[in-house]
């Protein structure tokens, strides 16, 4: 994260978030308090600015490297690392891929990958 922003400092909002979907009854109602949040958040301006990816990064199923600026501005992103020999991470995959089917009007897409690929160092 940039410098300036603090991770502690977004804990009251998230534990206010985390209360009122605990209390909200429909998925209307949740819909509303998570999208209030995200106002709240970006409310906040340049301090809770992410950095851009490095260069020179290794990427997959994509045409050319991604840029949050270019290409994720004002979606939200979730990055989850994970490997296919963790269980833990092949046990996320059929929740993200319900998220995609249950959203996919809202551009919600689920990882796909093709291929695995990794570097070995000797």
């Amino acid at each position: 994260m940039a410098a300036g922003c603090s991770l502690s400092s977004l804990l009251s909002v998230q534990t206010q978030l985390d209360h009122s979907l605990q209390d909200a009854v429909s998925t209307e109602q949740k819909e509303k308090l998570v999208y209030e949040y995200l106002k709240k958040l970006d409310g906040r301006g340049q301090d809770l600015k992410v950095p851009e990816f490095e260069d020179g990064l290794e990427w997959l199923n994509t045409k050319s490297p991604l840029s949050l600026s270019k290409h994720l501005s004002g979606k939200v992103v979730v990055l989850d690392f994970f490997t296919y020999c963790c269980i833990n991470c092949m046990h996320l995959l059929p929740d993200l891929h319900e998220l995609e089917h249950e959203h996919s009007d809202k551009g919600i897409r689920a990882p796909r990958f093709l291929f695995h690929s990794y570097s070995m160092t000797y």
